[in-house]
C-alpha cells in the first residue's frame, strides 16, 4: 500500500470511528471472548495508533443514543473523508443511522466484533435478522474482534487513496 502525497499535510485523511449503544461496554461484557480488549480506551488507542502508523487523523466518537449519534454526524460529517461505524444494538433497525451515513456522501465501512450472521443465526435462529447499515455500506469487516477496526481502516484509507490518485491522474497509464 502507498500512500498518495503522504508528506502533504493537507493530504491526511480524516477518519471518523463511530460506535453505537453498548461498544463503551468492551471488557465488562460477559462469555464473549473473541477479542482482547480490556475497554473501550484500549480500543481508542489501537484505531489512533494504526492510524498514526497509517498517516491520517482518526476522529473517535460513542454513544449509547442514537439521537448522538446522528446529531455528530450532521455536525461533523463535512469535516471527515471517511467512516468507519460499528452501530452495536442498532444493527438490525436503525433506520436514521443508515440514512444519516447515506446523507455524508462519504464512503463508510461497517465494522462488528463478531461475526453477526452466526451470532444472528445462533441467537434467534427463528427470525432472519440482518443489518439495516450494510445496504449502502462501501464494505463490512465483521468477526475479528478489535481488529475488525484496524482492518476496515487500513481498507479505508487505501480506498481514498486510490480515488485521490485516480482524480488527480496519479498512478494510471496514460
Amino acid at each position: 500500500m502507498s500512500r498518495i502525497d503522504k508528506n502533504n499535510p493537507a493530504a491526511k485523511w480524516r477518519i471518523a470511528v463511530l460506535d453505537g449503544p453498548n461498544i463503551a461496554n468492551i471488557g465488562r461484557e460477559r462469555g464473549h471472548r473473541d477479542h482482547t480488549l480490556g475497554s473501550w480506551d484500549e480500543l481508542d488507542h489501537l484505531v489512533n495508533k494504526v492510524g498514526g502508523l497509517l498517516e491520517v487523523e482518526i476522529i473517535h466518537f460513542a454513544s449509547n443514543y442514537e439521537g448522538k449519534l446522528l446529531e455528530w454526524l450532521h455536525a461533523n460529517a463535512g469535516d471527515v473523508d471517511g467512516i468507519i461505524v460499528n452501530p452495536g444494538s442498532l444493527t438490525s433497525y436503525s433506520e436514521g443511522l443508515r440514512h444519516a451515513l447515506e446523507e455524508t456522501r462519504k464512503p463508510y465501512v461497517e465494522v462488528h466484533f463478531f461475526n453477526t450472521v452466526k451470532h444472528f443465526a445462533r441467537v434467534s435462529p427463528h427470525i432472519r435478522l440482518e443489518s439495516k447499515i450494510t445496504a449502502s455500506a462501501t464494505g463490512v469487516v465483521s468477526g475479528f474482534g478489535q481488529h475488525s477496526y484496524t482492518a476496515a481502516l487500513i481498507g479505508l484509507v487505501d480506498l481514498l487513496d486510490e480515488r485521490a490518485a485516480q482524480a488527480t491522474g496519479e498512478g494510471t497509464d496514460a
